[in-house]
């Protein structure tokens, strides 16, 4: 339910944004000092379980994808982290390294409080040959509702840190 009043949210703010397309071209007469500042990535906290060298092999790759992310920052702590992805991996062959099963939860921290909110999960099977293009693909999910996530935080809490 809670998703659902974010997203409505989300889609009023959109109407909102369709109005401010009919004065862009005022807008773009204004000088680029008027310009607002690029926006800064949103903080994202990695916790991991992954007993099996292809698990960790994926989480290690899920942080460097993270790192390089122009939209997403990754933090070391958990407690300024406005995204949190929970990682938990094994080996469905019983050691033989060759692939790991993974699940992600993703979760959202308002700025106000100390309960994570649920945003969404993945659950996937993953070979060793794969593992880059595995985390690429989780890190791209989490951040393409960036923009989306972006705007309900800053909705419901003020600016992202």
């Amino acid at each position: 339910m809670l998703r659902s009043l974010l997203l409505g949210l989300l889609l009023a703010g959109t109407g909102s944004l369709a109005h401010a397309q009919d004065a862009a071209p005022v807008a773009a007469q204004a000088p680029a000092a008027d310009l607002p500042a690029a926006e800064a990535p949103i903080s994202v906290h990695v916790s991991a379980s992954a007993v099996d060298a292809i698990g960790r092999q994926f989480v290690d790759a899920v942080r460097a994808q993270l790192r390089a992310s122009p939209d997403l920052a990754l933090v070391e702590e958990s407690k300024g982290a406005r995204i949190r992805l929970k990682i938990a991996t094994l080996d469905p062959d019983n050691g033989s390294a060759r692939r790991t099963v993974y699940s992600v939860v993703v979760t959202v921290r308002p700025a106000d409080r100390d309960v994570d909110v649920y945003w969404n999960n993945y659950v996937g099977l993953c070979g060793q040959a794969r593992v880059q293009a595995c985390a690429r693909s989780i890190v791209d999910e989490a951040g393409a509702p960036t923009a989306s996530l972006r705007t309900i935080i800053e909705t419901t809490q003020g600016p992202a840190p």
